[in-house]
């Protein structure tokens, strides 16, 4: 069997200049994951890969324009997949489920700084999506030149805090 880890954190600072004022928008995104893979053959022919998936973002404004709120959001995901191969055939499947919490905090008002549009205030939320997706597929490969291939899966995305309109 094989156990991988993969950990990762990003640090991005936005800044926009709008006109000789200086910095109006400046945003703060700082973001960690972790991905978590145990992968084992079961037999010759099967194999399992169990994983999890998680990610943690921090969003601030630091600007004198707002266009999203300032927030949290924390993803965990815990997937299992299963491959069985058999001469020239192999069918496959998986499950995945996930969570996405998304906490938004009191940040003023909206596109704050536009002398046309002072905008609405930005009040806290909290807000948890969750979703299962499954998948299930197969291959026949008869001849080398020729892999012939089916598969059936759902999908489902939460929305990211720029879609994500409660405060609005």
């Amino acid at each position: 069997s094989r156990f991988t880890v993969n950990i990762s954190s990003f640090f991005n600072s936005r800044q926009e200049q709008e006109g000789a004022a200086g910095i109006s928008l400046y945003m703060l995104l700082n973001s960690y994951s972790a991905l978590l893979s145990w992968q084992k053959k079961l037999s010759a022919s099967t194999e399992i890969v169990l994983s999890s998936q998680n990610q943690f973002q921090t969003n601030r404004n630091a600007g004198s324009r707002t266009i999203v709120p300032d927030a949290n959001t924390r993803e965990n995901s815990l997937s299992a997949f299963l491959k069985h191969q058999k001469k020239q055939y192999i069918v496959e499947g998986g499950l995945r489920i996930d969570q996405r919490d998304l906490q938004t905090f009191a940040t003023g008002n909206l596109n704050a700084g536009n002398p046309f549009d002072p905008g609405r205030a930005i009040l806290p939320t909290k807000k948890t999506f969750n979703s299962l997706n499954g998948a299930i597929g197969s291959s026949f490969r008869p001849f080398s030149f020729l892999n012939c291939k089916a598969n059936l899966s759902s999908g489902y995305r939460s929305p990211n805090l720029a879609e994500y309109r409660d405060w609005e």
